[in-house]
């Protein structure tokens, strides 16, 4: 695609029926961003209301689907091969699957329930089962007619013990992947409605969505780490409980370190062979050589870091929380160069230097973490808040976005708007606000509905 004609023919310049496309936007972005994510903690929380909130969901998406249909029914196709009409109906799919799926399989923990009290165990399956099947067994909707209703219509299913153990199993999977798909389904629709990402221009757009991506919901992560979640892994920057307060499948999940240096080092090997796929004739551009020797840099630092975290190399106690400091080296080398890397144009520039700086300031608040856990060791199992961990999220958060936004048909659109890179950082660092905001209320709840005031060390959390 030429310069230029980005935004010249596109649905977001598209002057008839902008009403329904806004109306379109706000279902959508109430039931994935507002209600879904109250829906899944209530859920993982196993909170009676539980089911109010998915109805809620469905109902909300089901009128987004219907404006959407009407608006691309009456508007031309400005986007050839686009891809959101397809991921928007595979996260229909899954979310109505997912709420179908706990409606069903908590209808026959009604009767188990009038007949034992609940026995906690530790057993993962048993997790999984007890998400689904919830905190009140006596009332699916908080309204008895209702519940009998239904009962009576799907009690049948009480005898197919073995399929409905299955179906919990996936639902509570689905749980924790759902939120995945919408994210998938609004990428794909900022993409499709601001008409950028077309012919070539495909290979950049989508490394930068990418990558950025990764960062994004790394940094989303680790506030949710912050936050206390994975505190029964010892993620929460807590000592990981013991055998007797931890199950066997808890106490073999890796350090998150280690998890952090093998996800850097699978991107660093599948990376090398594509940064020159954007290249007309396939040739290696020294670009090209630059960006492979980034991939092959993440590939080398990440393996070094599972290393360290290994058995055999394992040289701290066990109990202590591991101090590995190669994806913050890795992150901040990469910040170093995209910070100060040759750009066509100045608001390009001036885009890969903010999130660069931020990777950086990402990497020295990690530092600065485990210089804190080395003066003043944590003996504790329940979650710890270093305040530098919530600098290293809010930098991740904010420097994934403003990577994803770096590419080049968003710069080139910046500068025919007579826009700069500050106009970027500004709504980006705002947006990350809210985010981290909205994730804190909501994961904030879903530790409230908990009636285990220690269920961080006996929970699958997020």
């Amino acid at each position: 695609m030429d310069r230029g004609n980005v935004g010249a023919d596109t649905y977001f310049r598209l002057p008839e029926r902008t009403e329904v496309m806004i109306l379109h936007i706000a279902c959508m972005s109430m039931s994935w961003f507002i209600i879904l994510p109250l829906a899944v903690m209530l859920s993982i929380a196993h909170s009676r209301f539980r089911l109010h909130m998915q109805l809620l969901f469905a109902i909300t998406n089901t009128m987004g689907i219907v404006f959407g249909s009407v608006y691309d029914h009456v508007t031309p196709n400005l986007y050839e091969g686009e891809k959101h009409g397809l991921v928007g109906w595979m996260s229909t799919f899954v979310a109505f699957g997912w709420v179908g799926g706990s409606m069903i399989t908590t209808l026959p923990c009604r009767t188990r329930s009038t007949q034992s009290q609940d026995i906690q165990t530790a057993d993962v399956s048993h997790d999984l089962d007890n998400g689904v099947c919830g905190e009140d067994r006596h009332s699916l909707l908080g309204h008895t007619g209702i519940d009998s209703f239904l009962w009576g219509r799907f009690s049948f299913l009480s005898r197919f013990e073995r399929t409905l153990r299955a179906a919990r199993i996936t639902t509570a999977i689905l749980c924790r992947l759902i939120l995945l798909f919408g994210y998938l389904s609004f990428a794909t629709g900022v993409i499709v409605y601001s008409g950028i990402f077309q012919g070539r221009s495909i290979f950049n757009g989508l490394a930068h969505f990418i990558k950025g991506s990764i960062f994004l919901w790394y940094g989303l992560l680790m506030f949710g780490r912050w936050m206390g979640c994975f505190a029964e892994f010892g993620w929460a920057w807590n000592e990981r409980p013991p055998h007797n307060l931890a199950t066997r499948w808890q106490f073999m999940i890796p350090s998150a370190e280690l998890l952090e240096s093998a996800v850097i080092a699978l991107y660093g090997a599948s990376n090398v062979w594509l940064e020159h796929l954007s290249n007309p004739g396939g040739e290696w551009s020294p670009s090209d050589l630059e960006h492979v020797s980034i991939a092959v840099m993440f590939f080398g630092g990440g393996t070094l870091g599972v290393l360290i975290e290994s058995k055999i190399t394992h040289m701290h106690n066990r109990g202590s929380h591991p101090m590995n400091p190669m994806p913050a080296i890795v992150i901040y080398i990469l910040g170093s160069i995209m910070s100060t890397h040759h750009q066509s144009s100045k608001v390009s520039a001036m885009l890969h230097m903010q999130w660069g700086n931020l990777f950086m300031g990402f990497s020295f608040a990690r530092i600065a973490t485990y210089v804190i856990l080395y003066r003043m060791p944590s003996k504790w199992y329940l979650p710890q808040r270093p305040p530098t961990e919530f600098i290293s999220s809010f930098c991740l958060l904010t420097g994934g976005i403003i990577l994803m936004l770096s590419n080049r048909d968003t710069f080139e659109a910046l500068e025919d708007n007579s826009l700069d890179a500050m106009f970027i950082f500004s709504i980006t660092t705002g947006c990350t606000a809210l985010l981290m905001a909205w994730t804190a209320v909501c994961l904030a709840i879903s530790m409230g509905k908990r009636r285990n005031p220690l269920g961080a060390l006996h929970s699958t959390d997020m």
